[in-house]
Order: C-alpha cells, then sequence, then structure tokens
C-alpha cells in the first residue's frame, strides 16, 4: 500500500479557490442583508413622517414649509431630512422633502403639497411617497402604510385664556399651558378693539411665560385677547377670545347733602368712560352696605337712612360691569324731625302735681328729651323726666307745662311744646281777723276781736301768738278753727293788733288789724 504525503498543488489550488467563493458569496448575503435593512428603516420612517404630516394637513389645512419641516421631522425620527436638496443614489443618505415650490412654502410660510424621497439600495432607485390631502375636500385613497402609534402624536393642545383688570389702563392676560409643548415653545398673543381682530391689532411673539400684562390702555375702552402656541413644527390653534372693558376714571367732587331727616342727596363730578354709577354706603368711611345705581351724577338716597345718623357716601363709576376705584369718602349728618303735636296728662294728691309728657313721640333710634317749666319758669329737664313731680306749700298754686325734642347722639331736633298745661292748687290756712264791739271794764274799755283759719292739719288746740303794740300774749285757742279775745284799750285809739303767729301744729300762719275804737277812757261804766 502507498502512503500519499499530502496535497498537491492543484488540490491546494482548487480548495482556495472554493473558500475564496463560498466567502464571496458570505459578503454578497451580508451585504444584501444589511442593505434590506436600511431599506426598511427608511420606508419605516418615510411612513412616519408621511402619517404625521397628513395629521398636520387635517389640523392646519396646508403642510410644513421647508423651513419648519427639520424640526417637526427631528420628533420623529433620527434620520436627517433635508428640503432644497436633492438626494442621490450616491452620497449623503437622507429623506428629501419637496414642498410645492411657492415661495410661502420654501419659506417660514406653510406647502399645499409634498413628497417625500428616499433609497431603495436594493433596486437601486429612488422611491416617492406624495402627499394625500386634497384642497378640493377629497381625500386619496391612503397607501399601504404603518399608522403612527397614538402615543406618538406632536400636535400642539389649545390653550385656555382669562383677562384680569388690574388697573384703569393694565390688564393682565394668562392662559393655561398647552400639552405637548417643549422648551422651544412660545406663545403669540394678539390684541384688538374688537371682537373680529380688524381693528387696533397689536401682537406680543415669543413670550416664553402662561401670562402677559398689557399696558398704556385707555380706560373704558373694551379690548380683546387671544393666544396661541407656537413650536419649530407646529403652531397650534386659538385660544377662546377673553374681553374686558378697562375701569373708567374715579369719580371726583362728591359731596353729599342732607335735604331732609331720611335723604341724602349725592352729588359728583362725570368720570370719562363711565357709562353709570354706583354709590356705596354705611356708617363708616369704608363702609358698603347699602349701594344704589344712577346713569346721572347725582342722586337723592333715602333708602335706609335713618334720623340723626352720620351717613359715608363712596361714589363707583361703572362701564360693563367693570368698577373703577372708589371716590374719596365723603360723610353727612341727617337731622331729626321735631316730635309731633302732643297733650300732657297730671295726676296729684293735693299737695304734689305730677306732668306727664308720655304722648309725645321721637323717631325710631332716637331719644326724648324732656324740658319743664313751672308757673312759666324753667325747671326741671332730662332724658328721664317724662314724668315731673311738684310739691307744693300749703296755699300755694303751680301751673307745669312740657316741651319735647328729639335726640341721637350730637344731633338734636327742635322742640315742641306741649298744646296743654296742668295746674293745682294747695289749700292754706286763710287767717282772717274780724274786730267785734267795744267792751269797757272800770276805765279802759276793750274791742274784741275775732280770728278765722281754715284747720288744715286737724290739730284742736292750736297755739296762738299775738301783741297788741308791744305787748306780747300767748294762749291755746278754744276753737280749732276760731278764736276771739277782748284787748284792752289804749291811751289814744288806733291801736294795731296782731296776731303775728297762729301755729297749728302742722302748719302756721300771721295777721293784723287795726282796733281804731279801742282807746284808754275815765269814767267809762
Amino acid at each position: 500500500m502507498n502512503k500519499r504525503g499530502g496535497f498537491t498543488l492543484v488540490e491546494l489550488v482548487v480548495v482556495v479557490v472554493a473558500i475564496g467563493i463560498l466567502s464571496g458569496l458570505a459578503v454578497i448575503g451580508i451585504t444584501r442583508y444589511q442593505a434590506d435593512t436600511r431599506d426598511a428603516q427608511r420606508s419605516a420612517n418615510v411612513s412616519t413622517i408621511s402619517n404625521a404630516l397628513e395629521k398636520y394637513f387635517t389640523d392646519k389645512g396646508n403642510y410644513p414649509s421647508c423651513e419648519a419641516i427639520t424640526g417637526f421631522a427631528s420628533k420623529l425620527i433620527t434620520s436627517p431630512i433635508r428640503c432644497g436638496e436633492p438626494l442621490a443614489l450616491v452620497g449623503d443618505d437622507f429623506i428629501e422633502y419637496q414642498g410645492d415650490g411657492s415661495s410661502s412654502c420654501i419659506g417660514s410660510g406653510s406647502c399645499s403639497t409634498y413628497k417625500l424621497i428616499y433609497r431603495n439600495e436594493l433596486n437601486s432607485t429612488l422611491n416617492e411617497v406624495e402627499s394625500r390631502g386634497l384642497f378640493n375636500g377629497e381625500v386619496a385613497a391612503t397607501p399601504n402604510i404603518p399608522s403612527i402609534p397614538s402615543n406618538d402624536t406632536i400636535s400642539l393642545g389649545t390653550p385656555v385664556l382669562t383677562a384680569t383688570v388690574n388697573s384703569p389702563t393694565q390688564v393682565t392676560t394668562n392662559w393655561s399651558p398647552v400639552t405637548n409643548a417643549t422648551d422651544l415653545t412660545t406663545y403669540t398673543l394678539m390684541r384688538a378693539t374688537n371682537s373680529e381682530f380688524t381693528a387696533g391689532i397689536v401682537t406680543t411673539k415669543g413670550i416664553e411665560n402662561t401670562n402677559s400684562v398689557s399696558t398704556g390702555l385707555v380706560s373704558g375702552r373694551t379690548y380683546y385677547f387671544k393666544v396661541q402656541a407656537v413650536s419649530p413644527d407646529d403652531t397650534s390653534e386659538f385660544s377662546n377670545v377673553a374681553s374686558n372693558i378697562i375701569v373708567p376714571v374715579t369719580p371726583t367732587g362728591v359731596t353729599a347733602t342732607a335735604t331732609s331727616a331720611t335723604q341724602v342727596t349725592v352729588a359728583w363730578a362725570a368720570a370719562a368712560n363711565a357709562t353709570g354709577y354706583t354709590i356705596k354706603y354705611g356708617l363708616n368711611d369704608s363702609a358698603t352696605t347699602f349701594s344704589a345705581t344712577t346713569k346721572n351724577t347725582s342722586l337723592p338716597i333715602s333708602a335706609n337712612i335713618t334720623q340723626g345718623t352720620e351717613w359715608f357716601f363712596t361714589v363707583y363709576a361703572t362701564n360693563g360691569g367693570v368698577e373703577s376705584p372708589g371716590s374719596a369718602s365723603v360723610k353727612v349728618a341727617t337731622p331729626i324731625s321735631a316730635p309731633a303735636a302732643y297733650a300732657i296728662t297730671s295726676t296729684n294728691d293735693g299737695t304734689m302735681l305730677s306732668g306727664i309728657a308720655s304722648e309725645a313721640t321721637c323717631p325710631v333710634g332716637t331719644t326724648k328729651y324732656y324740658a319743664w317749666q313751672a308757673n312759666g319758669t324753667a325747671w326741671v329737664q332730662g332724658t328721664n323726666y317724662v314724668r315731673a313731680t311738684y310739691a307744693l306749700s300749703y296755699g300755694q298754686d303751680v301751673t307745669l307745662k312740657s316741651a319735647v325734642r328729639c335726640q341721637k347722639g350730637s344731633a338734636v331736633s327742635a322742640y315742641t311744646q306741649s298744646s296743654n298745661s296742668v295746674t293745682l292748687t294747695r289749700t292754706g290756712m286763710n287767717l282772717t281777723l274780724a274786730a267785734g264791739a267795744d267792751d269797757c271794764r272800770g276805765e279802759y274799755c276793750g274791742r274784741t276781736i275775732t280770728a278765722n283759719w281754715t284747720n288744715i292739719c286737724g290739730v284742736n288746740t292750736p297755739t296762738i301768738k299775738a301783741k297788741q303794740l308791744a305787748s306780747l300774749a300767748e294762749w291755746k285757742a278754744t276753737g280749732t278753727s276760731s278764736d276771739s279775745i277782748k284787748w284792752k284799750g289804749a291811751s289814744t285809739p288806733g291801736v294795731r293788733v296782731s296776731y303775728y303767729d297762729v301755729n297749728i301744729g302742722c302748719a302756721s300762719s300771721a295777721a293784723s288789724i287795726n282796733v281804731i275804737s279801742a282807746y284808754k277812757c275815765k269814767g267809762c261804766n
């Protein structure tokens, strides 16, 4: 048996050639696989962009411009997309975006149509996907392109706007952040003087916050606001329209005059841009307890106005429900009406007379003040003298009359006099003296003097003191209301006899009488 020592040269050449063929086939397979993978990725990217562009068209009615497409696409894919640069089978690999060729499409406006062009390596071709949105309102048949997952939407939400008046010339607008906003999202605020946004337009772009303050506004004018979000690849719908009337000018020259006990007239100068006025009033300088409205520059107010009260009034200008700051507060005190005519009543026990002025009336919230006269002279007064009692001496008489006013704090009304008066006379002793006949004894003649009085005390034996000239005498009367005594005659006629004190215990009185015929005589029997 012969042994073979190794491969021949021919065999080695054949083996090497076979290995080379097999290696080449492997390389070709791997290359085609890689190209196929890249083609699939390109197709998926184009499908994603195409579907997003059609959704954009549905929302906006147009397609993004060349200027906006780069940022738009960067949110969806990582492959580059270029506009205005033709794609070739060799060179840089990207997706070409062809717009409609208009200046608006090339610039920052919008495109009405588009084409997406991308490579197919396996076929060595450039493939195209065209826009499907038609401006005649129709939608072309959708090619078999995979849809974008719902969580890949990029449309900006719509902000919600409010407007708040800060001052007569300033309004703050606030809005809600939009959904799908990024760090590059800003807001554009539009202001106008009509709801159609065709007059007085002021546009503020690039607002990074969700609020803005508009200053330098005209007091009393209505302003309208709307806002939209803006991103490099999207612009949101405009928000709702918010409007507000700038507050009118604060009224000046406010006065308040009490025209009666229950009415105050408030007046002021006309305020610029005001269509009406609100008057707020109460019992202090910041009170808004009550209010009244008018379109005039003065107003008589009687609702809730009470007598004898210090009232404070503040005037506000209004326009469309918006109120100006309040004016300087003014105050006025209402007067109090005097009591109506009234009569007094009385009671007495023979020794004291009481006058009663309870029929006098005053407005609610005020106090009655009484002033009494006794026999035409001022007597007692005060808030507690609805009843006044006068004590009389024996034999005295008195007439009482009252006057009443109404008061509240420092405010007082005029007095009203009572329509009548009340009187009382207290019985006295009423001492009287009377001379009787002469009676002579020895050399002297004397005259009998009789005293009479009213026994107001009921004492049986009153004490009598009397004198004739300088002669004094004191005795107990023999009667309760009368007594008699014979006085001796004097050396000359015309003796005066005085009962200078008849005291019956509870009262006393005095009287005197001339006894003309009582004189001293000689030879009388």
